[in-house]
């Protein structure tokens, strides 16, 4: 299932500012499950009980993709690059320098393509 991409915009006129902004330092880039039932999850305290019915009414039982934290510092290519390298997932790794998952997941992409790429030396002899 596909996420539905939220604007930062539609995101504070359904939820307000306040609780767009702690939405998305945690979680801006990646894509969220929003609850049917408000009250479920980590969502209604991290963002309070009335935002939470406000988003579970607009996209309850819906994964949605949040936009990236407002005012971050700029990502470093070459350092999320090394944490694909070592293994860690795109998810971990967005959520981590604040960027989105589709960036991430192309990049990784980038990553698996060149390796397939290089050719093998085999020993002569």
């Amino acid at each position: 299932m596909a996420a539905i991409s939220v604007s930062w915009p539609r995101l504070v006129d359904i939820i307000g500012k306040d609780a767009a902004t702690a939405l998305c330092k945690k979680y801006g880039g990646v894509d969220v499950f929003v609850p049917k039932k408000a009250h479920f999850g980590e969502l209604p305290k991290l963002i309070g009980e009335s935002a939470m019915q406000d988003l579970s009414a607009c996209f309850g039982g819906e994964y949605i993709m949040l936009p990236n934290e407002v005012n971050k510092p700029k990502p470093v290519k070459s350092a999320i690059i090394e944490r694909l390298e070592k293994g860690h997932s795109p998810r971990e790794v967005a959520m981590e320098y604040k960027v989105t998952l589709a960036w991430v997941r192309r990049l990784n992409a980038q990553l698996s393509k060149r390796k397939k790429q290089r050719p093998v030396r085999l020993p002569l002899g």
